[in-house]
């Protein structure tokens, strides 16, 4: 009886394992479209809002991108130049002695300045995904469309050869025809 009664609970045990879907068997039926899989991904957020965004954050983090602008001014500066006395000299004619003055030039050096601005732009890598996303499904489409339209344009072409072609004969017919009848009205007398 024991050992029936284990019989039983395997056999029990292996049929229940078998009749449970898979994991994989679950996450093939939520994202068979991408309907099912934004509906699942909604129900995953609505409950386990962490999860969702630690998911985000990992698979599409923030990029930083700095830029260092450096900017180098060159101002001009002015200097007025200035009267400096001499030593006195004593005049030889006269006997005065007497301070003479010089006058400096006037000077104009430039001064330089160096401004560094630094920039940090940070930009979201998942609004950046999503775009190159749509231009490729964007470009799928107009390549496949290119397809369509020359085969559709090749098709065209061999109709209208093969039109061309029957045009000829119908009429290289009509004028076999019409030379044989020509012939035979004017043989007949």
């Amino acid at each position: 009886m024991r050992k029936l009664l284990i019989f039983w609970f395997y056999c029990l045990l292996i049929f229940c394992c078998s009749c449970s879907p898979s994991l994989e068997k679950a996450i093939m039926t939520t994202t068979k479209t991408q309907v099912n899989a934004e509906t699942t991904q909604n129900a995953i957020h609505k409950v386990y809002p962490g999860v969702t965004a630690v998911f985000y954050a990992r698979t599409y983090p923030i990029r930083e991108t700095s830029t260092t602008i450096i900017d180098t001014l060159r101002v001009p500066v002015e200097v007025k130049g200035d009267s400096i006395p001499c030593p006195q000299v004593v005049d030889k004619v006269t006997g005065k002695s007497y301070t003479p003055m010089v006058k400096c030039p006037d000077l104009t050096y430039y001064a330089t300045t160096i401004r560094e601005q630094k920039e940090t732009i940070q930009e979201s890598s998942a609004s950046l995904e999503v775009a190159h996303i749509q231009a490729d499904t964007l470009q799928a489409k107009l390549t496949r469309e290119q397809t369509l339209r020359q085969i559709d344009v090749t098709e065209k072409e061999a109709y209208k050869d093969e039109r061309n072609k029957a045009y000829w004969a119908l009429g290289i017919l009509a004028l076999l025809i019409g030379a044989g009848l020509v012939a035979k009205f004017l043989l007949r007398k």
